[in-house]
């Protein structure tokens, strides 16, 4: 009986002698976009804006801005607001957000960068062009926001 079902096993082989064929480990890169896209969710308190080169800091002055299931939320002394929706391309190089307004502004095109509870965010208008890195420069239309992990 025993041979029997060695000789099955055998038969079930290919023809070279290999056994089947194993899956391919993921690739960190891959691995390390699936984490991002769940690291933004969460409430991370502004600490610093940007726009033009400028640093505007009555404007971050006690801002949370909060990730949850593709909405994004802007949390104040006066309460909590709907911004809008964000779609993320995590295959980007640096990855993409764009943020859909919910009230009529359109799109703001940005890039960003997250590492260690820090996440900055350069984004520009709908009409502007998509900043290539995470960063406002003088004279340009760039806001820049630099937000620290408050509660994943």
């Amino acid at each position: 009986m025993k041979a029997c079902a060695l000789l099955l096993a055998l038969s079930l082989l290919p023809a070279d002698g290999a056994g089947p064929p194993e899956a391919a480990p993921a690739a960190p890169a891959e691995a390390a976009r699936v984490e991002d896209s769940t690291d933004l969710q969460g409430e991370w308190s502004l600490s610093t804006t940007r726009i033009g080169g400028r640093d505007f800091p009555e404007e971050s002055h006690g801002i949370v801005w909060i990730f949850e299931g593709g909405r994004v939320y802007r949390q104040s002394r006066r309460g909590r607001s709907l911004v809008g929706t964000y779609t993320l391309d995590l295959y980007q190089s640096p990855p993409v957000v764009d943020l859909h307004y919910a009230d009529g502004l359109g799109v703001g095109r940005g890039v960003y960068h997250r590492a260690a509870g820090l996440l900055e965010w350069a984004e520009a208008p709908e009409d502007g062009r998509r900043p290539a890195r995470p960063a406002s420069e003088d004279g340009s239309r760039v806001t820049l926001r630099t937000l620290r992990r408050a509660r994943p």
